[in-house]
């Protein structure tokens, strides 16, 4: 693994961009949601289908916790989707800084090796929050 600070190149996707426009535009919803009481309640298809809990079951309530202030809840609804919230509040601060001020952008490369593990791991992580889920009689 390979990491650099560059400028994205013409004809590169500028995902600090995208993904702090998306960010921004997926936050502000939340906190309206939240805020105002309307936040939809949501059927998994998954759950409908086989009655047990899919991987991301608790996501959006572990996202409501942690808008109130409730980390420890939001870990017990879904610990991957509350810290993957709370990695991308820094990220998200990171894409608008960085585009705003036209900085240089951290680029990671990856190897073959680098992506088999990166992969691997995802699924672990993923399997791993899913029998989680199951276990604690979601």
């Amino acid at each position: 693994m390979r990491v650099e600070w560059r400028r994205p190149g013409a004809l590169e996707v500028d995902h600090e961009l995208v993904w702090g426009l998306v960010g921004l535009t997926a936050a502000a919803m939340a906190c309206v949601a939240v805020f105002s009481n309307t936040v939809p309640v949501l059927l998994c298809p998954f759950r409908e289908m086989t009655g047990m809990a899919c991987p991301t079951c608790g996501a959006t309530r572990a996202l409501i916790a942690l808008l109130q202030g409730d980390v420890m809840a939001a870990f017990r609804m879904n610990p991957v989707g509350a810290a993957a919230t709370l990695g991308l509040v820094p990220y998200l601060a990171y894409a608008v800084i960085a585009t705003a001020f036209g900085l240089p952008r951290v680029r990671v490369r990856f190897s073959t090796t680098d992506w088999v593990l990166c992969r691997a791991t995802v699924v672990a992580v993923t399997l791993a929050t899913w029998a989680f889920l199951i276990v604690d009689g979601r």
